[in-house]
């Protein structure tokens, strides 16, 4: 394998992992959404078991975002240190 094969590897797998952040934040953002507002109308309505689960999925779903994106920037890091490898 060549090195602009490489290179287009490299730069199509960075693109992909760029848009799974992208993907990755909005629908967090969309599902915490959901979540906040079932605690609020759970609220008004007395239930608190359905607060303690909203906020229970919505402590879930910040964890699932925050390693997601762990995980994604690694890999973005380790992509750029073999691409400046490369140039050497």
């Amino acid at each position: 394998m060549d090195v602009e094969t490489q290179h287009e590897e490299r730069s199509a797998g960075v693109a992909r992992l760029r848009t799974g952040m992208r993907w990755l934040a909005l629908g967090s953002i969309v599902v915490l959404g959901a979540l906040m507002s079932w605690a609020i109308l759970s609220a008004s309505n007395g239930s608190p078991a359905g607060m303690v689960a909203a906020n229970s999925g919505s402590i879930a779903v910040v964890l699932a975002w925050v390693s997601g994106h762990v995980a994604i920037t690694k890999r973005l890091q380790r992509l750029a240190a073999a691409g400046s490898g490369d140039a050497t």
